[in-house]
């Protein structure tokens, strides 16, 4: 028996771009991740879950969020919240309190400098990589750089201890 296929209307247009819907999931669910990490991050510095109540002494109280803030990811903005605490001093090891962009952005921008991108062709790369609305100044780039350049000058001049389970072969 044969098959018959319906031929295409090569005027007509997807009714989706599944690409552009699989990256708008993939931004919502690193966003709920990166929410939820910092929401663990405050559980564990009170000791307590979200509506938790404790008998003694409480060190803290949690304080609504801060206003919705852009939050450069490696698959582009992602829209956060940060909990606010009070009663106890809390910084946030993933997202300091004026830091948008992750960790992984700097590890990428070090990367990039090592291979030897141009200072000028970092901000195209990156609005290729991180899409048009990534937060990213030429000042940004040039402080990331710098940073890591003072991280590897000490990391070239540091002392190394001596190795005393190597042999060393006689020539």
């Amino acid at each position: 028996m044969k098959k018959v296929y319906p031929k295409p209307d090569p005027v007509a247009k997807p009714e989706r771009d599944f690409s552009v819907e699989l990256d708008e999931l993939c931004r919502a669910k690193v966003a709920e991740l990166v929410q939820s990490y910092l929401e663990a991050e405050v559980d564990e510095l009170l000791g307590r879950l979200r509506y938790e109540r404790r008998d003694g002494k409480r060190i803290g109280f949690r304080d609504g969020h801060d206003p919705e803030r852009m939050v450069t990811a490696s698959i582009g903005p992602i829209a956060i919240r940060r909990p606010r605490v009070r009663g106890v001093a809390h910084e946030s090891a993933l997202i300091p309190k004026y830091r948008r962009r992750l960790p992984s952005i700097d590890k990428t921008i070090h990367q990039l400098w090592i291979e030897g991108l141009a200072h000028r062709d970092f901000e195209p790369t990156l609005r290729g990589l991180l899409g048009a609305e990534a937060p990213l100044s030429a000042s940004t780039i040039a402080r990331v750089n710098a940073e890591f350049g003072a991280e590897y000058d000490t990391w070239k001049k540091r002392r190394l201890p001596p190795c005393q389970d190597r042999v060393v072969p006689v020539a």
